[in-house]
Formats: structure tokens, C-alpha cells, sequence
């Protein structure tokens, strides 16, 4: 048999190599392993214990307002409050006057033996003034549990745990308001009104009583006072008629005081998760160390056992 020439003999094998390429399909697998996750809730309350009084309160009142925090989520909680005190008019909606926890005029005034004295300009001139501070004293508890952060914020010195904890729920921050005994409810007017009838006018018949213009009545008989015996000299009273008088007290529009209002206490919780890197961004103007039963780890979460802050 004749042998290849070697160059041809390349050739052909270039050419299978070729042929084979061109057919030979890559092997190629997936493998993947599902990792299941789940995330919990931040779930939070407020938690009030009120019964709103029935009748319009007077000077001296006290009523009933427990309020406190709870956690019922799945991780653990920071939780500080804040409160807002607002006065408006009935009728209206638009507070005549409003006073946050964060200023000094929150909680002013003298309480003692169960009787709050607000600390007012002038508890008479039906006006009611910023400056008055507060007429209503909130029985605020920060032995307890709560720590005043002297920036209008009552922090829970501890972390609310998980629901279902010992630890998920705080004691009572406030315990019952009460009135100043002296607030000023407004400025009086007292008008005096009369009728020329047979018999008494209805009272609330205005177009029958004439109101009194004590500067012009004369004194009629000269004994230095100007009274109904003046007034009767000089009106016309016909044979079978009597002169009526009415006198009537009622609340100066322009010097109402904090009469015929509405008060309103607005207590507002702020929850925030327990770490270091929430309560930093969160509450960036509190010192997190005057919480001392809580230590805030940015790794770890948090940690009672070691009373000490590693933000």
C-alpha cells in the first residue's frame, strides 16, 4: 500500500479535528440551596387609661389620665414621650394658646397638698398670656422607671422586650391632672336692663328690656347716687304698669380668660430600635448614657447584664 505524504496526512487530521469542533457540545449544570428567611414586626403602643369627665370642669378639678408605652412586636424597643398642652375657644378650631414640654412653662405653678396654684401674670383680667405658663398641673411620675431628659422628652430608663415579656411594658408616666384653683376664667360684664310692661317681659325677649346708660341718668334727687329712683323720676310709667329691672353677668368677648375652652393634653411616644446606630440617628441630642439599666450595642443588640453604653 502507497503511504500518506505526510502534509496530506496533517492535512486530514486538521480536517477531523475540525469536523469534530464543530459538533462538540459544552456540559454545563446548575446547583442552587434555598437559604429561608423571615423578618418580625415593630409593633408599639401607646397605652392610656381616661375616662373624660362629663361635666365642664372648675377651678380646683382633678381627673384621672394614666398613660404609659408598650412593645407588642418581635425585637426590643427604646421608648421616650413627649407631651403638648392646647387651649381653644368652643367653636373654634385654631388653639388661642399652646404649650410644649420642652419649655419651662409646662409644669410651673406651686403644687401642694392636693392644691396646684398656677403661676399667673394676673389671674383676673380675663386675659391669658403666655407667660402664664401652665394652668393645669400633670402629675408626672420619674421615680419610677422614667427619666426627665431635661430637652421635653421622658425616657424609660430600660428596654421594652419582645411582646409577651415581663419587660415589654413601662410603668404609668403620668397620674392625673389638675386645675389651678385660681385660673383666670375670663372678665365679667354685668349690664342692667328695664321694662315698662303690665307684666313681667320674658327675660329672654330682648327687644322688651332697654339697656341702662348709667352715664346718662341723672340724679334726680340729689342725694349724690345715681339708682332706679333716678331712672323711674324721669320715665313715663302708665296707670296699670310696673317698672321692671333685669341685670345680667356675662363673659367679656374680648377678655374670655381660659373661660368657655377646651383643653387638650396631646402625649406623643417615640419607639425606636435598640441599637446604637437607631438611637444615634434618632435621638441625636440625648445622652444615651443617663439610661443607665440599658446598654446599646451596634453588633450585639442589646444587653442588660452589662449596665454600660458601647455605641
Amino acid at each position: 500500500m502507497k503511504k500518506l505524504n505526510k502534509k496530506a496526512a496533517a492535512g486530514i487530521g486538521l480536517g477531523a479535528l475540525a469536523l469534530v469542533g464543530g459538533t462538540f457540545a459544552y456540559y454545563s449544570q446548575t446547583a442552587s440551596l434555598d437559604n429561608p428567611l423571615s423578618t418580625g414586626k415593630y409593633t408599639t403602643q401607646l397605652v392610656e387609661d381616661y375616662t373624660p369627665p362629663t361635666e365642664d370642669l372648675k377651678p380646683g378639678a382633678k381627673w384621672d389620665k394614666n398613660v404609659g408605652a408598650e412593645n407588642t412586636g418581635d425585637y426590643p424597643v427604646l421608648v421616650r414621650v413627649s407631651m403638648k398642652e392646647n387651649w381653644s375657644y368652643k367653636g373654634k378650631t385654631d388653639p388661642y394658646k399652646t404649650i410644649l414640654s420642652e419649655s419651662e412653662l409646662f409644669d410651673n405653678g406651686t403644687y401642694a397638698g392636693g392644691i396646684f396654684d398656677a403661676d399667673q401674670v394676673n389671674d383676673t383680667d380675663g386675659l391669658a398670656p403666655a407667660e402664664d405658663g401652665t394652668v393645669v398641673h400633670k402629675n408626672i411620675l420619674t421615680n419610677d422607671g422614667w427619666i426627665d431628659g431635661g430637652d421635653g422628652y421622658w425616657y424609660w430608663n430600660g428596654v421594652l422586650e419582645k411582646k409577651g415579656s415581663d419587660k415589654s411594658s413601662t410603668t404609668h408616666l403620668l397620674e392625673g391632672l389638675t386645675m389651678a384653683t385660681d385660673i383666670d376664667l375670663g372678665h365679667y360684664e354685668t349690664k342692667e336692663y328695664y321694662a315698662v310692661a303690665a307684666t313681667q317681659p320674658d327675660l329672654d325677649n330682648t327687644s322688651a328690656w332697654t339697656l341702662i346708660d348709667w352715664t346718662q341718668v341723672s340724679d334726680e334727687n340729689n342725694d349724690g347716687l345715681k339708682d332706679i329712683r333716678d331712672l323711674a323720676a324721669v320715665t313715663s310709667i302708665p296707670e296699670g304698669e310696673s317698672l321692671f329691672r333685669k341685670s345680667e353677668s356675662n363673659l367679656d368677648s374680648n377678655k374670655k380668660g381660659y373661660g368657655d375652652s377646651n383643653y387638650t393634653l396631646t402625649v406623643t411616644s417615640e419607639f425606636v430600635q435598640a441599637t446604637a446606630d437607631a438611637v444615634n440617628d434618632s435621638w441625636k441630642d440625648f445622652d444615651i448614657t443617663a439610661l443607665t439599666n440599658v446598654q446599646v450595642n451596634a453588633e450585639d443588640g442589646v444587653n442588660l447584664e452589662n449596665k454600660t453604653v458601647t455605641p
